[in-house]
């Protein structure tokens, strides 16, 4: 497997989605054009649906939290990483993950950023539009604004909690990778808790599974409960 492909399953693996408060009532289903500034290319309903997760994540100025991801090649070489490290985030939108025990495959990859994970940092990489939607989702799709090697990207926010449920990356070559999400809430959050990808490249398959724990948070002093907050095992 070449060291371009590892970078791209680590990026999509082990990354963590956006917060929001729990006990937010749902996303309204856009259905009128907001005022905009001139010239900005998101779509209206799009960026709607961005300033609602916004508002939401407001009062969390950032957190911590230890992540390990199984790695399972279904392609030659059928190598299995177990990868072990942590991340950060920090307001306004700045995500890191770095890796303690990382094997040689992948020592030049220790460290990725979950931008394309945090819709706060998407209007600036991607032009936004709203696909499906529904009482229980809102379907977004993500098209580069620098044409790179993704040809669309479509995530799904949960209509409810406001997290990201899944991602969709398709890619020029004909490759795919899918991110499923699940969350739960701590502590008037919805964090990430695990993650399910399937990555699938020209000549490479591969599966992976994401598990997030003990959350270190700073909550601002608009949150629910200000302060420096340790949340183990995602209770």
């Amino acid at each position: 497997m070449s060291r371009g492909w590892f970078y791209v399953v680590l990026l999509a693996l082990a990354l963590p989605g956006v917060v929001l408060p729990a006990a937010a009532s749902p996303l309204p289903v856009p259905t009128a054009a907001a005022a905009l500034p001139p010239g900005d290319p998101i779509a209206p309903d799009a960026a709607r649906v961005l300033a609602l997760l916004a508002e939401r994540n407001a009062a969390l100025e950032g957190y911590s939290f230890d992540l390990r991801v199984k790695i399972a090649m279904h392609t030659f070489p059928w190598l299995q990483p177990y990868l072990i490290g942590s991340g950060t985030y920090e307001k306004p939108g700045r995500y890191s993950v770095a890796f303690r025990q990382v094997p040689a495959l992948a020592k030049n990859y220790q460290k990725v950023t979950g931008e394309m994970l945090d819709p706060s940092s998407w209007p600036e990489k991607y032009a936004v539009t709203v696909g499906r939607q529904d009482a229980a989702d809102v379907e977004l799709i993500l098209h580069e604004r620098v044409k790179g090697e993704i040809t669309e990207a479509r995530a799904t926010i949960d209509a409810v909690t406001g997290s990201v449920k899944r991602m969709r990356f398709l890619y020029e070559h004909g490759g795919t990778i899918e991110i499923v999400q699940h969350s739960t809430a701590m502590q008037g959050f919805v964090l990430p808790v695990t993650q399910d990808a399937e990555i699938a490249m020209p000549g490479f398959k591969a599966t992976a599974h994401a598990t997030f724990s003990d959350y270190r948070l700073t909550v601002g002093r608009t949150g629910p409960a200000a302060g420096e907050h340790l949340v183990r095992n995602g209770t």
